[in-house]
């Protein structure tokens, strides 16, 4: 009984683990992402299936935490459930969510019901429309297709109550 006993408690232990990405593979969009993980210094598992939350994807960088499931304790099936990477993070209030890359971009869901979008090159929106309920503000130029709002010109200006030209570009 002590046997089975042992064996039991040896299964559970091994049920969940901790290591270090070394590697990821792409999917091409397709199935899911694998990792390769290092234990220690000679334990490494290769094809190990990186699981996401649907809707969201990552693929972490060399270095970075898992945080893996194995199958009935047994270590050549794990499953990566969780990821961190202790190199790249921002500081958050208690209740504040954000999502962000290693390179500083992120979206970042703050206390007072403010949504702030760092982006360090480039913000792009595909959409056929977007709509704001609000005002606009812009520390810089804002343009719509090749005429800009603070260096555009007008032709056909005249005194008193006429209209003027369209704005050139």
């Amino acid at each position: 009984m002590a046997d089975l006993l042992d064996r039991a408690w040896g299964r559970l232990t091994s049920a969940l683990g901790f290591g270090t990405i070394t590697a990821t593979k792409g999917t091409d969009g397709q199935g899911v992402r694998q990792a390769q993980v290092r234990f220690s210094a000679v334990e490494v598992r290769d094809g190990t299936p990186l699981i996401c939350l649907y809707g969201v994807a990552s693929r972490p960088l060399p270095g970075a935490d898992a945080v893996l499931v194995f199958v009935e304790g047994n270590r050549s099936k794990g499953i990566i459930i969780a990821t961190n990477d202790r190199r790249y993070q921002i500081d958050l209030a208690e209740g504040e969510v954000a999502i962000h890359s290693d390179e500083g971009d992120s979206v970042h869901l703050k206390r007072g019901r403010v949504v702030k979008i760092t982006a360090g090159t480039k913000l792009e929106i595909d959409a056929p429309l977007v709509t704001l309920t609000g005002r606009m503000e812009a520390a810089g130029d804002v343009k719509a297709g090749t005429i800009s709002l603070q260096n555009h010109v007008h032709g056909g200006v005249q005194r008193a109550a006429a209209q003027t030209d369209a704005p050139t570009p």
